[in-house]
Parts: structure tokens; C-alpha cells; sequence
């Protein structure tokens, strides 16, 4: 039956690999791997109470909290509970040694951004950059700035960084080239009065 489970979750169908292991945890105590299984195939079917009870079984001794700390992020993310999504994306990233460092400074800057905390949506789009160089970030970082009166210049900036990136989405390209357009304008526009 674990091969089931470990086959069908490598297959992406997670319905059958929740179902799977959830029936060995009723016939048995499953490991913390089979507990992180479980609870990320429970956060992929929106079972996010049963996601978040197992995923937080799986880090009782465990050595790598590294990922289920990330998924309780998501989890509690999904469920609108920003302040402890903050607090596991924070410990997955002290946790953290992957790849999927530049991922968590993303997710807090999400969160951030949903609670109109936008200096802390730019920093961690900041940290999120040193991780990973994704043109997709200056494109965020531009949006977030042009909500904050002071960031307007910033806004440019950022929309500049994008459109140099050479990032393949014709329909941002567009976008950034007509907010920098309009920035501009409206900057000039502030200057004469």
C-alpha cells in the first residue's frame, strides 16, 4: 500500500494517495515522511484542516522541516490565516537551504501584500531577488510601489528592471511600457504645478 501511495502521489493524483494513507494511518502510526505525503496531497485536494493536522504531525523529530513548514505556510495561507502563514514562512526560511528560498520571501510578500504591508512586500521581493533572478519579481515590485504615493520613481525603476529582463510575456511587456509612460507623465505633470 505505500507503494500505491508513493506511486499515485508521484503521479500527481492526489486523491488516491490521501486515500491510500489514510487508510495505513488508520491501520497504523505512518512516519513523517508518510505524515508530509499525506498532508501535501490533503493541501492539493483543499483539505486544508486535514493538510494542516498532518503536516504538523510530520515535524515532530523530524531532521528537514524545511517543506512542511512550507506547506503549513500555504495551508494557512488558503485559509486566510495570514499571521500564522507568516510565521511558518518565516521558519521554513530559517529552516531553509533549498532551492525554494526565493519561493517563501514570494509567499511573505503575498501575504504582505494582502495586509497592505507594502514595505515588507518590497523587502521581501528584495530577499526573494537574491535567491532567484526572476523577472516576474521586478514586475511585482513595480506594482507594489505604484500603491505607495512616496515609491512612484521606484515604480519606474522596477517597471525598467522588468522590460530589461527581456521576460517573454508580451502582455506585461505592454503593461510595464504603459505605466512607465504614465508615470512619467504624471511625474512631469507634478513638476509644472
Amino acid at each position: 500500500m505505500y507503494l500505491k501511495a508513493r506511486i499515485s502521489y508521484r503521479l500527481r493524483d492526489y486523491k488516491t494517495s490521501s486515500d491510500v494513507l489514510a487508510k495505513l494511518n488508520t491501520l497504523t502510526e505512518i512516519n513523517n515522511y508518510y505524515n508530509k505525503l499525506l498532508g501535501y496531497s490533503y493541501l492539493q485536494i483543499d483539505s486544508l484542516d486535514k493538510a494542516i493536522h498532518h503536516l504538523q504531525k510530520s515535524l515532530l523529530a523530524e531532521n528537514d522541516p524545511e517543506y512542511a513548514l512550507y506547506y503549513l505556510a500555504l495551508a494557512h495561507e488558503r485559509k486566510k490565516e495570514y499571521d500564522k502563514s507568516i510565521w511558518f514562512f518565516e521558519e521554513a526560511a530559517k529552516a531553509g537551504i533549498s532551492p525554494n528560498m526565493s519561493q517563501y520571501h514570494r509567499g511573505l510578500a503575498r501575504i504582505y501584500s494582502t495586509k497592505k504591508t507594502y514595505n515588507l512586500v518590497l523587502e521581501h521581493y528584495e530577499k526573494s531577488l537574491q535567491y532567484l533572478n526572476d523577472p516576474e519579481v521586478y514586475f511585482y515590485m513595480a506594482n507594489t510601489a505604484e500603491q505607495m504615493q512616496k515609491k512612484q520613481n521606484k515604480a519606474i525603476y522596477y517597471y525598467q528592471q522588468y522590460l530589461k529582463s527581456g521576460h517573454n510575456n508580451a502582455e506585461w511587456q505592454r503593461i510595464a511600457n504603459e505605466r512607465v509612460r504614465l508615470l512619467k507623465e504624471k511625474e512631469f505633470m507634478g513638476r509644472k504645478s
